[in-house]
């Protein structure tokens, strides 16, 4: 339009603005301002009120800047293996939300000929973009955050529970799922310290260390493997936090029965134990009748305890039975017992 002027536009010109605009583009009606969009009022519609309508817009308009955080934050790069995998499940989620736009502008287009109206359209695009929006305020609280590489997922895991107490069915489901894939990445390496007493430098976020410093070998046990705190805390997800002992333990044991000759890592039935093999993991349908945080939990117990029993078992089983510990034990009691 010219200075002084207000070019009129039809509903289904501002329809289509509006869906390229929640797609992440400056378009002729909405303009990209930094990190916001801004609706451009220098147009009218045909047959409506430009300001009965304003509202509208203006509230599409926030989406897109919403829409446009999240898109930017999971394009951060990031160094840590663990948020690279949680910023790519983001990335595919708002891939999912782009189709779903597809479909929602053909609908659009297909019935060009006749009405289309605009309040239906904000009905329509609050329900869809409803938990990218609400996953957005999420990944606002991670910058917010204690700068821990685990801190999404103790955000995920509080706002999972936070929506299925209060009965958000759709969105419990949208970030239950969100939070079961970005825990992959965290317990594969929990997987190899338990199978295999490894560590691999890549996985920084794991909350057992090797001590390089460590060089007797009468504090193995204690010293050659250590756990990362801090204030006094583990390092952790709070719902690993009650299984962080018996983990550490565990990929101690393997590494003990190494040293004494014993690889039971080459197990071929342990090497098939695998994070997505935990029950929860694979469908949420269990849990629609009991508290999210006491299913996962409770699922992730028997997947760590079927990793430690193995090694905790053949340990003891090799030193009270292989190298005499049980009898060394009774004659600390009795000096006798040898005799």
């Amino acid at each position: 339009p010219t200075l002084g002027e207000s070019a009129e536009i039809s509903e289904l010109f501002a329809i289509r603005e509006v869906i390229s605009m929640l797609r992440g583009l400056s378009s002729t009606l909405f303009r990209l301002q930094g990190s916001r969009f801004e609706l451009n009022d220098a147009y009218k519609f045909c047959h409506l009120s430009w300001t009965a309508c304003c509202d509208i817009l203006q509230f599409c308009a926030r989406l897109g800047t919403e829409l446009a955080f999240v898109r930017t934050w999971s394009g951060r790069p990031q160094q840590q293996v663990i948020l690279q995998s949680f910023s790519h499940a983001i990335q595919t989620r708002l891939s999912r939300f782009h189709r779903e736009l597809t479909l929602l502008e053909a609908k659009y287009i297909a019935s060009e000929a006749k009405p289309v109206s605009l309040v239906e359209l904000h009905t329509e695009v609050a329900i869809l973009s409803r938990p990218v929006i609400h996953l957005g305020q999420l990944l606002r609280q991670v910058d917010r955050s204690q700068p821990h590489p685990y801190s999404h997922l103790d955000i995920l895991y509080s706002a999972t529970g936070e929506a299925q107490s209060s009965g958000d069915d759709d969105l419990y489901k949208y970030l239950a799922n969100l939070l079961l894939e970005a825990c992959q990445i965290y317990l594969e390496p929990v997987r190899t310290w338990m199978l295999h007493g490894e560590l691999n430098i890549s996985h920084d976020h794991f909350f057992v260390y090797e001590n390089q410093s460590a060089t007797s070998q009468a504090s193995i046990w204690h010293e050659e493997c250590l756990l990362r705190t801090y204030k006094g805390a583990i390092l952790a997800p709070q719902f690993l936090q009650q299984y962080t002992r018996k983990i550490a333990n565990s990929g101690k044991s393997v590494r003990f029965l190494k040293r004494l000759g014993f690889d039971h890592s080459t197990n071929k039935a342990n090497n098939q134990i695998h994070p997505s093999n935990i029950g929860l993991l694979t469908s949420m349908d269990d849990v629609d009748l009991c508290p999210f945080s006491f299913a996962f939990e409770h699922s992730l117990g028997d997947w760590i305890q079927s990793l430690y029993s193995p090694s905790s078992d053949i340990l003891r089983q090799q030193l009270y039975d292989v190298y005499g510990l049980n009898k060394s034990l009774l004659g600390l009691q009795d000096p006798s017992a040898e005799r």
